[in-house]
C-alpha cells in the first residue's frame, strides 16, 4: 500500500493504480486512493467504481477521514487529494 502512496505523490498514477491492485488484502483506503488515481488520469468512471467499492467495504468513510493522516508538506497537495476523493464519489 505505501508503495502505491508514493506513486501517487509523484504523479505516477497508472503505477499507483498498479501498486494497490496488486495488495492482497485490497480495502477501502487503497481503494479509494485507486478512486483517487483514477480522478487524476480523468478516467472517472474507473473512479466512480473504485470509490463505490470502497464504500461498499467501509460505508462510514469519508474523503476528510482518509486525508487526515497523509502528512504532505504542501498543503496544496492535501487539498487536491481531498478534492480527487471527493470528486470520485466518496463523501467530504
Amino acid at each position: 500500500m505505501e508503495l502505491g502512496i508514493v506513486y501517487y505523490s509523484m504523479g505516477e498514477y497508472e503505477k499507483a493504480i498498479t501498486t494497490h491492485y496488486k495488495n492482497s488484502e485490497l480495502g477501502a483506503y487503497d481503494l479509494s486512493l485507486i478512486a483517487t488515481s483514477h480522478v487524476a488520469l480523468d478516467n472517472l468512471d474507473s473512479a466512480r467504481e473504485a470509490a463505490y467499492k470502497s464504500l461498499e467495504l467501509e460505508s462510514r468513510a469519508t474523503a476528510k477521514l482518509y486525508t487526515k493522516f497523509e502528512t504532505y508538506k504542501n498543503k496544496a497537495k492535501h487539498q487536491l487529494l481531498q478534492e480527487r476523493m471527493i470528486t470520485a464519489g466518496l463523501p467530504g
